[in-house]
């Protein structure tokens, strides 16, 4: 069986935030979107990843890397090719979101 191609795509902003992050976790973030949103399903829903509960404008999907969030959308999808596109990454911290050293409540 061929396994479906799968391009991911982040946003400037969440570009912008991985890149702020210490190397380790970089590694580990990249490591989880390799795994879970490249190599497996992304609509698949996990432990540690799932659609949304409510409707955000930025996101519709969640994928959690320890204490990181990733948050995504299905852009583009066809019989052999996915569109994802990656819009905030951030760390988890109690109630809060940590995106670029800014609370974010949810």
């Amino acid at each position: 069986m061929k396994r479906k191609r799968r391009l991911v795509v982040f946003v400037p902003g969440s570009l912008r935030a991985l890149r702020k992050l210490p190397a380790y976790v970089q590694r580990n973030v990249m490591g989880g979107i390799r795994t879970h949103l490249i190599e497996n399903d992304p609509r698949e829903e996990t432990n540690r990843k799932f659609r949304l509960r409510r409707a955000s404008p930025c996101a519709d999907y969640e994928l959690r890397i320890g204490s990181w969030r990733v948050f995504y959308r299905i852009e583009e999808e066809t019989a052999d090719f996915t569109k994802l596109k990656i819009t905030l990454i951030g760390e988890k911290r109690a109630h809060a979101l940590v995106v670029e050293g800014e609370e974010i409540r949810l």
